[in-house]
């Protein structure tokens, strides 16, 4: 049984998928399951260990009320009636370069809190509703 699983790495990397507690998500089709692999154990044991293989420091303008980093992505912003979303996202193995920027205005609400998923293109914020 030892040489079947050792024998494939699609098996070996759904093995491993189950044992860190992950699922696996929709990847580029030129990123081979040997290269998946490698990279779930190298980020596995970069979690284990504390050490990175890059660190990224990134300068927020001005005061940031509230933030959320997903996936490589952070979104800031400013609590208030005419409020902009900031997003950035950092450089990857894959999209080597300077950080992308843009941003979003919501207007006619107040923020209270934000979350995204730039995997599933998805931004979900809450508002203040009016009292009563």
């Amino acid at each position: 049984m030892k040489s079947i699983v050792d024998d494939s790495v699609s098996l070996r990397y759904i093995i491993q998928l189950g044992k860190f507690g992950y699922v696996d998500y929709a990847t580029p089709e030129d990123i081979t399951t040997t290269v998946k692999l490698e990279q779930l154990l190298r980020l596995h044991q970069s979690w284990d260990s504390g050490t990175f293989a890059e660190i990224s420091n990134l300068s927020l303008r001005g005061e940031c009320q509230y933030y959320d980093l997903q996936a490589g992505v952070i979104s800031t912003g400013n609590v208030g009636t005419e409020s902009r979303v900031a997003f950035t996202e950092f450089p990857t193995e894959r999209a080597e370069g300077k950080p992308r920027n843009w941003s979003y205005a919501i207007t006619g609400h107040v923020i209270k809190e934000i979350t995204s998923d730039p995997l599933q293109d998805l931004i979900a914020y809450a508002v203040e509703t009016g009292s009563g």
